[in-house]
């Protein structure tokens, strides 16, 4: 029951994320009603409905399950506090909070410290491995609050829509120019910034580590060769498959197996829902809207300071502040 309950929860929040207030249905129907037509419900009274499943969910979930097999997929309490979190979190933002009331900030505020909380008081805890990238591959590691596996299908999941084309990949998702330039250098400065040391000529020198563990550019090394993005590169559209070649330039790194064969096997990584460093992120959010810049910059700095990343504390404050964290660390 704790698991339909946040299951229900969880569909209609990403119904009402993408729709905003979709109907609420709360009877079974049968194939002689006269009228199958629901009146649809505003984003607040959607909100409230996916609340009531959430700590219903919560009153009945255990916080972890201790086997392995037995809790991949499966929802905890864990798992619904941290949806409550960014549940009300996008209830206060400004689609859906035009008149920016801090109460609903507030709310979201003292939900994610909950949610937080509730986390490391269960073991939870930033992954801590010295390659950043294994916080997307290494399954259940102690980031992770839910997730799910890729079914292992042959020919099927992540690896083969996103890995460029001369490793068998079909180059379907791929990184912008504008996140590739959202990385900043390992001095903290953004490209754009005259001071950063920027190079133009060398733009992949000296990036954020999360750079090298989230994207691959023309050079990068990837399953034992280096990516050829280049005109008349193996990995261009004039490469062999060069229609499955990107056409943003870029690829991603992020989620990615290096031994995967496509041939004979899928995807079989876990595909992250709720993490740790999310919670952090967003009570940074609703901190910085709370004016509470000093503890903001301290969640936001646990994730900087981490063993893989290492990147400079943040010290701006106000505007400022907000402004950076949209573009560095969102």
């Amino acid at each position: 029951m704790g698991e339909v309950h946040f299951l229900r929860a969880y569909a209609y929040f990403d119904l009402a994320r993408h729709y905003g207030g979709v109907p609420i249905i709360e009877k079974v129907y049968g194939l002689n009603e006269e009228s199958f037509e629901v009146k649809r419900n505003t984003f607040d009274e959607c909100v409230t409905f996916i609340l009531a499943d959430i700590e219903k969910a919560i009153a009945l979930l255990p916080a972890t399950y201790k086997e392995e097999t037995k809790s991949i997929g499966r929802a905890t309490s864990t798992a619904a506090y941290a949806l409550k979190a960014r549940t009300l979190l996008y209830a206060a933002s400004p689609l859906h909070n035009t008149s920016n009331d801090k109460g609903k900030w507030t709310t979201a505020s003292i939900a994610t410290k909950e949610a937080i909380d509730f986390a490391e008081n269960n073991g939870f805890a930033l992954y801590q491995n010295s390659d950043y990238k294994k916080v997307f591959t290494d399954k259940r590691n102690s980031e992770v609050l839910f997730d799910y596996n890729f079914s292992n299908v042959p020919g099927a999941g992540l690896d083969i829509v996103c890995q460029p084309n001369s490793y068998g990949g079909w180059s379907v998702y791929t990184p912008s120019q504008t996140m590739v330039n959202a990385f900043e250098l390992t001095n903290g400065k953004l490209p754009e910034d005259p001071t950063s040391g920027y190079d133009s000529q060398n733009p992949y020198v000296n990036r954020d580590p999360r750079f090298y563990a989230n994207i691959l550019y023309n050079g990068a090394s990837f399953r034992g060769t280096a990516v050829e993005i280049f005109a008349g590169g193996k990995d261009s559209q004039q490469g062999d498959q060069g229609w499955n070649a990107t056409e943003t330039g870029y690829h991603w790194r992020k989620y990615m197996s290096e031994t995967i064969r496509f041939g004979s096997e899928g995807s079989n990584q876990n595909w992250i829902i709720f993490r740790l460093a999310e919670l952090y992120l967003n009570y940074a959010e609703t901190l910085q809207e709370l004016g509470q810049d000093d503890l903001a910059r301290q969640y936001i700095n646990k994730i900087r300071n981490r063993q893989s990343v290492k990147m400079p504390n943040l010290t701006e404050s106000g505007e400022a502040l907000k402004n950076v964290y949209e573009v560095k660390d969102r």
